[in-house]
This record gives C-alpha cells, sequence and structure tokens, in this order.
C-alpha cells in the first residue's frame, strides 16, 4: 500500500512538472481576431503563462492606441 502512494504522488510530481511547447497568441481587447502569434518552447505551464503575459501591452494601430491582450493556447 506503501508503494502505491509512493508511485501515485511521484507520478503526479512528475507529469506536474513537464516542460512542453505552447502557443501564445494576441488580441486586439474585445476581438477574436488574432494579431500576433508567438511559440513558447520547453517551459512548465506557469512559465509560458508568465511569458504570455510580458506581450500584453498596448500597440499604435492606424494612428491610435489599442490593447493587446495574449492567452497561451
Amino acid at each position: 500500500m506503501k508503494k502505491s502512494i509512493f508511485f501515485l504522488g511521484f507520478t503526479i510530481l512528475t507529469l506536474a512538472s513537464c516542460k512542453k511547447d505552447y502557443t501564445c497568441e494576441c488580441y486586439l481587447t474585445g476581438s477574436s481576431v488574432v494579431i500576433e502569434s508567438y511559440q513558447l518552447k520547453n517551459l512548465k505551464e506557469k512559465e509560458a503563462i508568465s511569458k504570455c503575459d510580458s506581450y500584453d501591452g498596448t500597440i499604435d494601430l492606424l494612428g491610435q492606441t489599442v490593447i493587446k491582450d495574449c492567452k497561451i493556447q
């Protein structure tokens, strides 16, 4: 029984810390049109979310300042 619990715990920890590739897509606020897309490679989920959030901000679009919102897909 103890071995089963140890193995289950070890498996959960191993899977939770896996590094994967993610796509970060940026949209104009209130729009569903992707304006930018970034490939984030070999990162843990929390790292990918943090990196993607760093792309949030404002851009100049035809003389108007608009807000872009980036999310992991």
